[in-house]
């Protein structure tokens, strides 16, 4: 059984009448008076879902046309590069895990070997100069 198909034409002006007559705050029963003098010959449910119909495939052509947009970066963001000595590092600083919370201890214990350090030089310059 095949389907009923009205010609581009018909099918135009029926859309043209409908959209007006709702537009125009006709009721349903109006519109499809007006709709059948257009040339439609069917009821208010199938007026109604002739308009959607129509208005769905006009979505779907629109959607085609426009230009894509450009993708999304997804997935986990690179990570920065190695945290310097001077700073403190935070574990938010490095990441997450515990390769994080061991790269963290690592700064941590770099920074006070090299405050030792700086305090041992000193005293021996200070003994030198004093000597």
């Amino acid at each position: 059984m095949a389907g009923f198909r009205y010609s581009p034409e018909v099918k135009s002006k029926i859309l043209r009448v409908v959209r007006d007559a709702r537009t125009g705050a006709k009721s349903w029963d109006e519109t499809l008076l007006l709709a059948k003098e257009a040339g439609y010959n069917g009821n208010v449910a199938g007026i109604q879902n002739f308009i959607r119909n129509a208005v769905n495939s006009e979505a779907k052509n629109n959607v085609a046309e426009k230009a894509a947009a450009p993708a999304k970066k997804r997935g986990r963001p690179k990570k920065e590069g190695p945290v310097l000595a001077t700073a403190p590092a935070t574990v938010a600083q490095v990441g997450s895990g515990m390769d994080a919370v061991q790269q963290v201890i690592d700064n941590i214990v770099k920074q006070r070997i090299a405050a030792a350090f700086a305090k041992v030089k000193a005293a021996i310059e200070e003994a030198e100069r004093t000597a």
